[in-house]
């Protein structure tokens, strides 16, 4: 069995970040960059498992800008076997094993809330289904996990969620309270969404299971109320038969992102790049 790290490149855990004059984003022109310390962690469990002769190879995967390639040197320094590094730029929205990893959380540690919390997530189904995503944003209909108007899974959120920030508390705030503000999000956090999803695409793939998103509420209401979802779904069940899919319409983007796809399938099954 081989095994698929992805890796990320974040500004180096020692240095103080410090915000852009206009508020635009992070500066990190002579910033020391480098790998996330969790991602390290990853890989060295990785290599681990390797050592242990559960694993035959160690692949480290990250999406973004040639630089990308200096923190996937450190991840072979590491022990990792090989490396692939894609450049893409794609927004996230919650992966199938993203959605399970929620219903699971919220089964754990809100017990003795899962009836509040499961008629919450049925009634904002009832009312953004068929939306499209600009739809239930432009009117304001908060997610069904809210609670005092704190995430109540954030440990445990979807990328979609953890993907976007800002260098703004109070554009953050006049959003919140619905006045007309623009939140700018750091260029490196966009890099990093990118990384993730593509490398969660292709470990996907890889793995035959769905590569599809879906759209939040409909499909979290499924798992919630599917008590073996994880494992049906593992199966390759279709559980989410019936949810509206993410779709792009243009051929150019379906074309790039399958290509990505392609490319780390390939490289983390050692056959030819495409």
């Amino acid at each position: 069995m081989k095994v698929l790290v992805p890796v990320k490149r974040v500004v180096d855990f020692n240095v103080k970040v410090r915000v852009k004059s206009d508020n635009t984003g992070v500066d990190i022109a002579n910033v020391k960059m480098s790998m996330n310390p969790f991602d390290e962690i990853a890989v060295e469990e990785a290599v681990r498992l390797k050592e242990e002769g559960v694993v035959t190879e160690v692949i480290a995967v990250s999406c973004g800008v040639a630089q990308y390639q200096e923190t996937l040197r450190t991840a072979m320094a590491i022990g990792a076997d090989r490396a692939i590094v894609v450049e893409t730029a794609d927004e996230l929205q919650p992966l199938p094993v993203q959605l399970l990893g929620g219903s699971g959380y919220i089964r754990e540690h809100h017990k003795d809330d899962m009836e509040n919390i499961i008629a919450r997530v049925r009634a904002s189904d009832a009312r953004t289904r068929g939306m499209t995503s600009m739809e239930r944003a432009k009117q304001r209909i908060p997610c069904a996990l809210l609670e005092s108007n704190m995430c109540s899974v954030y440990s445990a959120r979807p990328a979609a969620c953890r993907g976007f920030v800002s260098t703004s508390v109070k554009a953050c705030e006049r959003g919140f309270n619905g006045e007309e503000t623009q939140i700018n999000t750091p260029a490196v956090w966009t890099d990093l969404r990118s990384a993730h999803r593509q490398a969660m695409w292709a470990a996907l793939a890889a793995s035959e299971l769905p590569t599809e998103c879906y759209e939040f509420h409909h499909a979290l209401r499924i798992a919630l109320e599917t008590p073996d979802a994880e494992s049906r779904w593992l199966k390759g069940e279709d559980l989410f038969a019936g949810v509206a899919r993410e779709k792009f319409d243009d051929p150019v983007v379906n074309a790039h992102n399958q290509k990505i796809i392609n490319t780390l399938v390939a490289g983390a099954l050692g056959k030819e790049m495409p």
